[in-house]
């Protein structure tokens, strides 16, 4: 029955009916013949269903619940307790909506998390599927509008969004579980609700129920566009404790947001600073497992020998299973107990560690041509360690070649033309 929902096949489908398979049969999915048959756009096959059971226009999609733990919040807020119509909503099958409306199929039917119709169209629809709804007072109810913003919002749909905003919802409005609509977009990295609410004069500095405003929640998800334009918008002191709780940096690096860290470290922030409980963001990557954002914070400077504020190191902070994250530590620990014997600077730190991305974020901000304690140049260290790639780095951000550096059986990479080529 699924099968001929599926393909269409209303001969097929007829067949099965008469012989007595029953519609209400629901496959490993929790959806029944019509939901099969509405996700497929199979109109004709929708219509042969409703005329031989027509409570089949109201019938809800059940996950089972051992599926319903693996699927993400967006996914099961729309299918759980969805009808046909709520499918086709979502789906922007604007011709399919149609025709279950004209079947009479309930506008306000709602999923298991309240959600309308009308509300999941906002999400992911065009304005055509969004105006079928419009005659209907529910569009006007401010429950429904919330719930629809919130949709549109996850969904970054810029023409929703201000669609339902300019049917009468203030602009710092709390649309869901006390988020207004830009924190809830900082929350989502929907970057184009982002920069409209801001056009409209949405409050970035208004904390949401857990205590951080936008920027602080922009910091903690993974979009870095947004996460810039907030920090340009608001200019704020990057080392600025935020709302009784954390500096940006500790925000970003708790949530593992490489990009955000890097952006916040070329913007001179203080990779030491401590938030409220005494932490430095080397402390909470560590705590975090994760290892691509500790690593480079140790090569640009962070604390190796800084206690967390419960008193431990960094390798009594890293989980013994975390093997990766050991090593990481190891390793730092190593080339930084040469980097004190070698009285290295921090740039020349960060070629020992061999972490390019620490290279070029440095090379950007420090002298390149600075020597160490040793009197040793960036360049020598590179080459003396046959790191290619930190040589070429070097050369890019204009360390001058000392005519002493000659090739090295450890740097075949580093060919002489592109030595000469420097000079």
């Amino acid at each position: 029955m699924h099968t001929a929902a599926q393909f269409g096949n209303v001969a097929l489908l007829n067949l099965f009916a008469a012989k007595g398979v029953s519609l209400e049969e629901r496959d490993q999915q929790g959806l029944l013949p019509i939901h099969v048959a509405v996700y497929a756009g199979n109109m004709e096959t929708v219509q042969a269903i409703a005329s031989l059971q027509k409570e089949a226009l109201e019938a809800v999609v059940e996950i089972p619940e051992e599926d319903r733990e693996e699927k993400t919040e967006k996914e099961s807020s729309f299918l759980q307790g969805a009808t046909p119509l709520h499918l086709a909503a979502h789906g922007n099958q604007l011709i399919m909506a149609q025709l279950l409306m004209q079947q009479k199929a309930n506008v306000t039917a709602e999923t298991k998390l309240g959600d309308v119709p009308f509300s999941l169209a906002a999400g992911t629809a065009t304005r055509g599927v969004m105006d079928l709804f419009s005659p209907y007072k529910l569009t006007r109810d401010p429950k429904v509008l919330f719930s629809a913003l919130v949709r549109a919002i996850t969904h970054d749909n810029i023409d929703n969004v201000i669609d339902l905003y300019q049917r009468g919802v203030p602009v710092d409005t709390e649309i869901m579980n006390g988020f207004t609509g830009l924190q809830w977009a900082s929350l989502q990295g929907a970057l184009q609700a982002t920069q409209w609410l801001l056009q409209q004069g949405a409050d970035p500095l208004y904390p949401c129920p857990t205590g951080e405003d936008a920027l602080q929640l922009a910091a903690a998800n993974s979009c870095g566009e947004q996460f810039v334009l907030l920090l340009r918008y608001i200019e704020p002191d990057l080392d600025e404790i935020r709302n009784d709780k954390e500096p940006l940096l500790h925000t970003a690096v708790k949530a593992g947001r490489l990009n955000h860290v890097v952006y916040l470290m070329k913007n001179f922030t203080n990779i030491n600073a401590t938030d409220c409980k005494g932490d430095l963001p080397i402390h909470l990557a560590v705590q975090n497992g994760h290892h691509a954002v500790a690593a480079l914070l140790l090569a640009c400077g962070a604390d190796p020998d800084a206690l967390s504020a419960n008193g431990k190191t960094l390798l009594e902070l890293a989980s013994d299973k975390d093997e990766m994250m050991q090593k990481t530590l190891h390793d730092s620990i190593k080339w930084l107990k040469e980097s004190i014997l070698r009285k290295n600077i921090r740039i020349h730190a960060a070629v020992r560690s061999g972490n390019l991305l620490a290279v070029r974020l440095l090379s950007q901000s420090e002298d390149v041509n600075q020597k160490n304690g040793a009197g040793e140049t960036l360049l020598k260290v590179a080459e003396s360690l046959g790191n290619a790639e930190a040589f070429r780095l070097l050369l890019q951000a204009g360390a001058a070649l000392d005519e002493k550096v000659i090739a090295s059986p450890k740097t075949n990479r580093i060919t002489n033309s592109e030595k000469k080529e420097s000079l």
